[in-house]
């Protein structure tokens, strides 16, 4: 600093010292990154808390009672007899049903017999 001033001095050639400006795209770059690099931990991290259960629905018409036959019986063709086809779409809908509203996220996939 030079005698009398406030400001500091470049030694090397004797101009005032200026302070570099801020690189205010570089801060934000910054800041994005981090965010991001949260946001990927907190994935990971829901991801580690998803798990995949496989369930096997074995049904017998004849067993079917109460609300169910009640609320379904109305969209099959035959209320008394519905097919096969019908009264799976049925229970795949009360069981999406009953889980969404829960908030658990359903998908229903179709098995060779094989596989069962």
């Amino acid at each position: 600093m030079s005698k009398g001033t406030n400001e500091y001095v470049d030694e090397e050639d004797g101009r005032p010292y200026q302070k570099p400006e801020v690189d205010v795209d570089a801060i934000n770059d910054e800041i994005w990154l981090r965010k991001k690099e949260e946001e990927e931990q907190q994935q990971k991290e829901i991801n580690m808390s998803i798990k995949v259960l496989t369930a096997k629905i074995k049904y017998n018409y004849d067993n079917l009672r109460g609300s169910f036959l009640e609320h379904h019986s109305s969209s099959w063709g035959n209320p008394e007899s519905p097919t096969p086809l019908e009264l799976e779409e049925s229970i795949k809908s009360e069981v999406y049903s009953w889980l969404n509203d829960l908030g658990i996220d359903v998908e229903f996939r179709k098995e060779s017999e094989d596989e069962l």
